[in-house]
């Protein structure tokens, strides 16, 4: 909705402006707080879930904005052994068309 995207754009100016701060008062790199924030944001999102999963989250250093991304393994159907991390190849195909 209208109030989401807004919303989402606030949050990414407000990220933007913190990094900005941040590196400028303690004098670290942007990108090492960038770095923080991201695997802050995905520990926050992992918890979200009951089973351990594998999240990245990916900050855009211009806008702010950001996306969480959650990484399986790829295994045969027949060595599936932890469903909450591993998939099978037919299964992406199936809801990834074109992944790699």
């Amino acid at each position: 909705s209208n109030g989401l995207r807004k919303a989402r754009r606030t949050m990414s100016k407000e990220v933007l402006l913190v990094v900005e701060s941040v590196s400028n008062e303690k004098g670290v790199p942007a990108d090492v707080i960038f770095e923080a924030l991201e695997i802050a944001l995905a520990t926050a999102t992992k918890k979200r879930f009951e089973d351990e999963v594998d999240l990245r989250v990916e900050i855009n250093r211009h806008t702010g904005a950001y996306e969480t991304f959650r990484r399986w393994t790829v295994v045969e159907e027949d060595d599936l052994d932890d469903p909450a991390i591993e998939t099978w190849p037919t299964k992406v195909a199936e809801t990834h068309p074109g992944a790699k």
